[in-house]
């Protein structure tokens, strides 16, 4: 995927859903960056396969 496209998703999908934010857990660590869930959700939907598959890829998993 080129950049600019990927870079213009993030922004649209962090500008509209609040999922896509960076937000500390309860401990006050802050969780997965957007890059990392937008990465994880778009190779889901282009390779059709489980998020569990994902998560090495993408530092997903605990």
């Amino acid at each position: 995927m080129e950049k600019l496209l990927f870079l213009r998703i993030l922004q649209d999908l962090t500008a509209n859903f609040p999922y896509f934010l960076q937000k500390p857990d309860c401990t006050g660590k802050l969780g997965l960056s957007p890059h990392q869930k937008i990465t994880a959700a778009i190779r889901q939907l282009a390779y059709a396969i489980p998020l569990d598959a994902t998560d090495d890829y993408c530092r997903c998993g605990k």
